[in-house]
């Protein structure tokens, strides 16, 4: 299957994926990007419904321990990154973070004291670089979050 393609129908049926009168979108959804429908992964896209970038570890305590072990929670990752579904960037200290792909180009701050995450628009999204062409960038502000403040 066209990975493009899983990617618009991803996008178009995140923000429907929040209950469970929706359990033929997600089956579609993972029919169409050539995916298995099993219930773990039928619970791990209606589990990602926040709008913050998350952890795996974060989703892996959400899931609750039914779900499984982390290495078949990073095989389901892994496959709904191929597919277009989710992004992964990287925080501070190496560590991958996943969000939805639906968000749009975005940067982060990263909270010095809570260990938050949190959406910031890009500061300069058509940056340019002498001799070079940007395929993509990522950029995560260090500071305190309003809550921590």
């Amino acid at each position: 299957m066209n990975k493009s393609y899983c990617k618009s129908i991803a996008i178009r049926n995140t923000l429907s994926l929040m209950d469970d009168s929706h359990y033929c979108d997600i089956e579609e959804l993972l029919l169409e990007c050539g995916l298995r429908n099993t219930k773990q992964k039928h619970a791990l896209i209606k589990s990602i419904t926040s709008d913050r970038p998350f952890t795996a570890q974060q989703l892996l305590e959400k899931l609750g321990p039914r779900w499984g072990n982390q290495s078949t929670l990073h095989r389901a990752l892994s496959q709904l990154k191929e597919v277009g579904f989710l992004t992964e960037a990287f925080d501070s200290h190496g560590e991958t973070f996943y969000e939805r792909t639906d968000r749009g180009h975005h940067d982060h701050l990263e909270c010095v004291s809570c260990k938050s995450y949190k959406c910031v628009p890009c500061p300069n999204p058509t940056a340019e670089v002498p001799k070079a062409k940007i395929i993509s960038h990522q950029l995560i502000f260090r500071g305190l979050c309003l809550k921590c403040l």
